[in-house]
């Protein structure tokens, strides 16, 4: 039998085809840093929907092993990581989904589970998030927003202030906006229930254009358009490359379009700023090949199924 690293989790842990497995010590080693480590054999594996029955004593369901048959030969449900199965859901995106595993918010089987590496069985494990069962099977929606300033860019708001999903309520499903727009910028916002989708069109890495219109204090030099074009250094590090454009000048402001493909916390306004011109106003005009059209600010569309399909190819889907 083979030997691998792994760290203890409860009584078991979940290994990398996603399936909890019991652990027993064998030969101690040393690590690259020098320290006493141990190392562990693999004992035959179980999903975990099945650890937390078999610790409360109530499961009938047969051991499982790596390669996902039964003793009986009969096949498993596929497993798959629980993020994913929430995402899937609609819950939120993938990103926001893990933020809520790691705070100990999901529950699978009425235990909560805390690791990202967790894989569940959507057909037979029961999830929920703060306690509230998760409808696994939902419709797909998919919007497009002109959000207004002056709304918040999130499901819910502690502090009683408008929402984008107060301009939604007539849709059914549970849906979230995909990435944000901060309180002051308007423009093209989506929101779905599409959970990977959402976090591929936010991810930097299917490159994405989202293009902004910002007008700024005074009127940008070569050298700032430059930085601006080749990268800024912020707080959190440098920006990608983005494409810029003048597109016009008045007496104390100068009207730029830059396009990028990250999704950072007040990204364009940082930028602006530190290249010393802070926005006056910015409203996103489009994210992929999707603009505003006719849409005024606060109404909202429904993508078309075409447009669907379009966007989810450009981000590899």
């Amino acid at each position: 039998m083979s030997h691998v690293l792994v760290n203890v989790f409860a009584s078991g842990f979940t290994n990398h085809q996603g399936v909890m497995s019991k652990i027993q010590p064998e030969l101690p080693i040393i690590d690259q840093n020098g320290q006493h480590t141990r190392q562990y054999t693999l004992l035959p594996k179980e999903p975990f929907s099945m650890v937390v029955k078999r610790r409360s004593g109530t499961s009938t369901r047969p051991f499982v092993f790596a390669n996902q048959t039964r003793y009986d030969g009969s096949e498993v449900s596929p497993m798959e990581r629980l993020q994913k199965v929430l995402a899937h859901a609609g819950v939120a995106s993938r990103r926001k989904c893990e933020e809520l595993i790691r705070a100990g918010r999901v529950q699978v089987n009425g235990q909560t589970v805390t690791e990202l590496g967790v894989k569940v069985d959507p057909t037979k494990d029961r999830i929920a998030v703060d306690g509230k069962p998760v409808r696994l099977e939902t419709r797909k929606r998919y919007l497009l927003l002109y959000k207004p300033t002056g709304v918040i860019t999130s499901v819910r708001d502690p502090h009683g202030r408008r929402t984008v999903i107060d301009l939604v309520k007539d849709v059914p499903e549970r849906i979230y906006p995909v990435g944000r727009l901060d309180y002051e910028t308007e423009g093209l916002l989506l929101l779905t229930n599409d959970g990977e989708l959402a976090h591929r069109i936010m991810h930097p890495r299917y490159e994405l254009d989202k293009v902004y219109e910002a007008w700024v204090k005074g009127h940008p030099d070569e050298e700032a358009l430059r930085r601006l074009r080749e990268g800024v250094l912020l707080e959190d590090g440098w920006t990608f490359p983005a494409k810029v454009e003048r597109l016009a000048e008045r007496d104390d402001r100068t009207l730029l379009r830059l396009t990028i493909h990250e999704g950072r916390k007040r990204q364009v306004r940082r930028m602006c700023a530190a290249v010393g011109h802070p926005v006056l106003a910015l409203k996103r005009v489009r994210v992929g090949f999707l603009t505003l059209g006719s849409l005024r600010p606060g109404e909202y569309r429904e993508l078309a199924p075409d447009e669907v399909r379009r966007l989810k190819a450009l981000v590899g889907l």
